[in-house]
């Protein structure tokens, strides 16, 4: 386990969130640790406004299963995942989904048998592969960026936007040293640039098939995938 998260609570976090949060949140809209009781609600966020909407998902024919539901559960766990909520109904209108990867981590097991990710994970483990983040950044641990969902009713008022950046500040705030995240949607890759990200490996969509077709022309225009990095 990373030095950090041997002592992360759930309280820790959520201390370390409130030391940060004023300036991300919104007249309607407070931020919050995911706690134990809107597991549930995450992943159905996740089910049901990430994965239809992701370029890459859509292209190679990617829907929600049990699996998924138990990776996104035991990243919940790890108590950095955090949520903005209406202020009056507590509703989660959107959610950032992260976790942490160590330099010790055995290789991940993880083997679906859907043909679809499986020749989805073909591809983008090996752009992962490209660059090794502990190295660059010198650090024994990094904080993974995995997933941004917002409801579609609650798009285009900044929620994405204030979602991630207070992430960034509470990592910092807790002590982490670099974060790695992914973004495929050109939107996406704006909020990492605003974010001062850099790029690390861009991978060509037009380059690579699925199914014989070019998995961009899926992708509704999206043409690349990138891995993000940022020393904080």
């Amino acid at each position: 386990m990373s030095a950090v998260m041997e002592r992360l609570t759930l309280e820790k976090a959520i201390q370390a969130l409130e030391g940060v949060k004023d300036e991300y949140e919104m007249d309607n809209g407070t931020l919050a640790i995911i706690t134990p009781d809107q597991y549930d609600e995450a992943c159905n966020i996740m089910a049901n406004y990430f994965f239809p909407d992701n370029p890459l998902f859509k292209s190679f024919g990617v829907t929600w299963n049990e699996l998924l539901n138990e990776v996104t559960l035991a990243i919940l766990k790890m108590n950095l995942s955090v949520c903005m909520m209406t202020r009056d109904t507590k509703e989660i209108m959107g959610v950032r989904i992260t976790g942490v990867k160590t330099k010790s981590d055995p290789p991940e097991n993880f083997c679906p048998e859907e043909e679809p990710l499986k020749a989805l994970l073909t591809l983008t483990t090996l752009q992962e592969k490209e660059v090794n983040v502990f190295e660059r950044y010198e650090v024994d641990e990094v904080v993974d960026f995995l997933a941004l969902a917002v409801k579609e009713k609650y798009r285009r008022m900044g929620v994405a936007g204030r979602l991630f950046a207070a992430s960034v500040s509470m990592c910092r705030e807790l002590g982490f040293k670099a974060i790695k995240g992914r973004g495929t949607s050109s939107y996406s890759h704006k909020l990492y640039d605003k974010q001062g990200f850099e790029p690390l490996s861009t991978l060509a969509l037009d380059t690579y098939y699925h199914n014989g077709q070019r998995v961009s022309e899926g992708t509704g225009g999206h043409t690349t995938r990138k891995l993000f990095g940022l020393k904080i």
